[in-house]
């Protein structure tokens, strides 16, 4: 009889302690279901271009984002016509667009199509565009400190002495910030010799970059050029392969952007590409897609939200295994830090599921 008894305290118990966790199990998941349904809401990516591994890079950032949260996003490619981005704004935001994100563009001709969607209340965070209107928040990577890190990466390499060639383009808001660095810091180093530029963007950059270099290279003689400073990773594509394909391997190369194929020639101990500096463009996607949800709550976002840029040189990386973006981390101190930086409200943690 006892035995029973005791048996029944100890169901009993096993009871209250399963409904114990049961209730907490519940109120956890309930805690960390979003409070605010984003099932209906749509926004869109107005974008410049899309024909570059770093722009599908941010793409797929923000797409996946998107998904986490529940938001509908449309990108619109304005396949490098600037003057189409505007009317693009206007389109969404007669469609009644709940929110737009801007990259790339000319902010003169963004500006009164802009105006019209804040005046309805349309929040926009713009990327690679300094668009100077009240109610357009910046996400930035900060390019001025980008061509800082890698032309001070060039200059150690060099001791201070190096005649290169720049691969530099105008007319972008990311290269105009890049070149105002580099031209202050040619003022300050007189051991450096810019000894020709050039530069295109469109359809085609990394083979035209190949053959323009190619023929700079036919021009000057072995140890004639120390190194070559593209200001963007289409640019370092094209010229790395001209460099190995004419057998220049005393010439370095430093770039400019991040991505996978950029680790594989990094990787590669015959790529003259030596160093290179960025923020991952993918998280800039997702943090832009995270700034807009925090302004469809009602939250004020900051005028301006900056990721920090990262070094990457051959040396950092393993030499007996391959590296991609997704493991970057294990090699590169802080790399992740640019998405913990801005942080959602904790009723948009992405939802939490038991198994």
């Amino acid at each position: 009889m006892f035995y029973k008894l005791g048996q029944k305290k100890v169901i009993m118990f096993r009871s209250i302690v399963v409904c114990f966790f049961l209730l907490n199990w519940i109120t956890y998941v309930w805690a960390e279901k979003p409070d605010q349904d984003f099932k209906n809401k749509w926004v869109a990516l107005i974008i410049e271009y899309t024909s570059s591994d770093y722009n599908q890079r941010l793409i797929k950032g923000a797409q996946e984002e998107a998904k986490t949260l529940g938001l509908r996003l449309e990108i619109l490619d304005a396949k490098n016509n600037k003057a189409a981005m505007p009317f693009m704004i206007d389109d969404v935001t007669l469609r009644n667009v709940d929110g737009i994100m801007i990259s790339h563009g000319a902010p003169n001709l963004l500006l009164p199509s802009l105006k019209r969607s804040l005046r309805r209340d349309i929040p926009v965070v713009a990327i690679h565009c300094d668009i100077e209107l009240p109610g357009v928040s910046l996400l930035s990577q900060d390019d001025g400190l980008i061509a800082e890190m890698i032309m001070k990466e060039m200059i150690a390499d060099t001791n201070g002495r190096a005649d290169f060639v720049l691969i530099w383009i105008g007319g972008y808001e990311p290269m105009e910030k890049r070149i105002d660095v580099y031209n202050k810091i040619m003022a300050e180093e007189p051991g450096l010799r810019e000894i020709t530029r050039f530069g295109i963007a469109g359809p085609g950059t990394v083979l035209h970059t190949e053959v323009r270099v190619k023929e700079i290279l036919q021009s000057y003689p072995k140890d004639g050029i120390d190194a070559v400073l593209a200001t963007w990773d289409e640019y370092a594509k094209g010229a790395a392969n001209a460099i190995m394909s004419e057998g220049r391997n005393e010439i370095r190369l430093y770039g400019i952007d991040i991505s996978d194929s950029v680790l594989k020639m990094l990787k590669n101990p015959d790529n003259p590409w030596v160093a290179t500096v960025g923020v991952d463009s993918k998280m800039l996607g997702r943090v832009q897609i995270r700034m807009l949800a925090q302004a469809l709550l009602g939250r004020k976002l900051p005028d301006r939200h900056t990721l920090e840029p990262v070094l990457i040189n051959k040396s950092m990386l393993p030499e007996d295994q391959p590296v991609t973006m997704s493991d970057l981390h294990q090699y590169i101190p802080g790399w992740e830090k640019n998405l913990t930086e801005f942080k959602l409200p904790s009723s948009l943690t992405p939802h939490k599921t038991k198994n």
